[in-house]
C-alpha cells in the first residue's frame, strides 16, 4: 500500500508504480489527476510512434 499526499512526491510515486511496488494507492485528488494526465500523455506518445 502506498499513501502519497505531497505534490513534491509525484516523480517517486510514478517510479514506484512503474516498478510494481504498490499494491494499493491512496492519493489526493490533485495527485490522481496528475497521474491520469501522465498516463494518457505517455499512452498517446506510444501509439504515435
Amino acid at each position: 500500500m502506498m499513501v502519497v499526499q505531497e505534490d513534491g512526491k509525484f516523480e517517486p510515486l510514478v517510479a514506484a508504480i512503474k516498478g510494481g511496488f504498490a499494491s494499493h494507492l491512496v492519493v489526493t485528488t490533485s495527485m490522481a489527476r496528475r497521474l491520469l494526465e501522465r498516463w494518457s500523455t505517455e499512452a498517446r506518445s506510444r501509439t504515435a510512434s
